[in-house]
């Protein structure tokens, strides 16, 4: 996929619009206009929870006592939102990345001959742009991590030793696997003469060859 390189300041100073999503709902900044909490926020939410709760469980497995009241207010916390996230990734395989207004003086702009490529890979895909990833299905060992993470801290609340040290092998590898496999999120805008814009700016490597495999 040949792109004709980085947009300059002027022709990226289009504002911040919305790109609308091919069902008309329309995202600005990040943030969905009918008010849901992006993935990206519940991720980080996730995040935090459960990386406390991994750490009281680690530090269980590793013979340290832990008290109970502790391991139990990890687990309440860590479990609901992890398994919403798990969730939440395996929605976007189909319903792609949360949608924003990249920083367009980044973007790479794709000939109209090879934009199609782009639009064809993408989940999402609207009159003003969309978004998607390149290897959506990797989407699943990020998806795994979480429901990991989630048993690893109620296994170690419930005084289940083993079943807790299998979970943190399964987390282990998932987080591996997510990390040397990645699914490639891209965003992109269209153009008035039928290029696209897209971000990341890498996204010619990510891609090539790879258009609409899904």
């Amino acid at each position: 996929m040949q792109a004709l390189g980085p947009v300059g300041r002027a022709e990226g100073r289009t504002g911040r619009g919305s790109i609308v999503r091919a069902d008309g709902q329309a995202v600005r900044d990040g943030v969905a206009s009918e008010g849901r909490i992006p993935l990206s926020r519940l991720g980080l939410l996730a995040s935090a929870a459960c990386g406390v709760g991994a750490a009281v469980s680690a530090l269980a497995l590793a013979g340290v006592a832990v008290p109970g009241r502790i391991a139990t207010a990890a687990a309440i916390v860590c479990v609901p939102v992890s398994l919403a996230a798990a969730l939440g990734q395996l929605l976007a395989i189909r319903r792609g990345p949360p949608l924003w207004s990249f920083p367009l003086k980044h973007a790479i702009a794709f000939r109209p001959e090879e934009a199609s490529r782009v639009r064809a890979a993408a989940q999402v895909r609207g009159g003003l742009g969309g978004a998607g990833h390149v290897r959506p299905l990797r989407l699943m060992f990020p998806a795994l991590a979480w429901i990991g993470a989630g048993a690893l801290v109620a296994f170690t609340a419930g005084g289940r030793r083993e079943a807790a040290a299998l979970a943190l092998a399964w987390l282990a590898a998932s987080l591996a696997a997510t990390l040397l496999l990645p699914a490639r999120p891209f965003w992109y805008r269209e153009r008035s003469d039928g290029a696209v814009l897209v971000f990341p700016p890498d996204l010619s490597d990510r891609m090539n060859g790879q258009g609409t495999r899904r």
